[in-house]
């Protein structure tokens, strides 16, 4: 139960799940009842509770990012950037990311826009409770991770710099 320091409750997708802390002896309510989900590439290996657990939360929703930096100079010259990027993580393993970015400068002689967009796909595993990526299939990477709830009680997940979000 929720509370006996084993084991912790995560609500999402309007669905909550009560997930065992590593280490712990309660079972793992996602490994019954359900298939896991496939892991970017894993042969045989089997999915630990912790690697179910992690596999299920990326796979729940698509993740999302936002950045905004902007600056006024003495001269009364203004600009800023906004970032944003949306990363899915499917159940068959692959990962795609789309990111965009617009900026504008303002000053007397009137404003300038510009604006970008990109895209980048992986594979993705969850391995020994950690996120891995692989461009190839081959060569995996594990990524810098961490998982905290928010104010309203969402996961965020901070990764390289960025913190991602549930998307709306």
């Amino acid at each position: 139960a929720a509370g006996d320091g084993k084991s912790v409750n995560l609500a999402t997708g309007g669905t909550t799940y009560l997930l065992a802390r590593a280490g712990s002896s309660n079972a793992n309510p996602l490994a019954a009842g359900g298939a896991a989900p496939a892991t970017g590439g894993a042969t045989s290996r089997p999915m630990t509770a912790q690697d179910q657990q992690l596999a299920a939360l990326l796979t729940s929703s698509a993740w999302c990012a936002f950045s905004y930096s902007g600056s006024t100079t003495y001269t009364g010259t203004s600009g800023g950037t906004t970032r944003t990027s949306r990363a899915v993580f499917r159940p068959d393993g692959l990962v795609s990311e789309t990111t965009n970015g617009e900026t504008v400068n303002s000053g007397s002689a009137g404003s300038a826009y510009g604006s970008n967009s990109g895209g980048q796909q992986a594979r993705w595993r969850a391995e020994n409770g950690q996120l891995m990526l692989s461009a190839d299939g081959v060569q995996w990477v594990p990524q810098p991770l961490k998982i905290e709830r928010n104010s309203n009680g969402y996961p965020i997940i901070t990764t390289n710099g960025k913190e991602y979000m549930m998307c709306k």
